[in-house]
């Protein structure tokens, strides 16, 4: 996006700033919060989150029908694959 708007003001862009980039000290220190922040969110889910696991075309379109129908509890959560 940013090269996008550099090419299309060109000369004209008085100025150019980043907003929102945060030093994580590099791709290890990312994986690490993000790890650090997901574990205790995967315990907090575990005593009521259901985890249904699928694969396959009809499994994909059976969840989303379900959805759509409403018969898809709050609690349950699919995780699906199209392999």
């Amino acid at each position: 996006m940013r090269l996008a708007v550099h090419t299309h003001y060109g000369e004209e862009l008085v100025y150019s700033m980043t907003v929102g980039a945060t030093d994580w000290g590099g791709p290890a220190e990312l994986a690490r919060r993000i790890s650090a922040a997901w574990h205790p969110l995967c315990e907090w889910t575990r005593s009521w989150l259901e985890v249904i696991g699928g694969h396959g075309f009809e499994a994909v379109q059976r969840a989303y029908l379900d959805g759509l129908d409403g018969r898809v509890d709050a609690n349950t959560a699919h995780l699906l694959t199209l392999d």
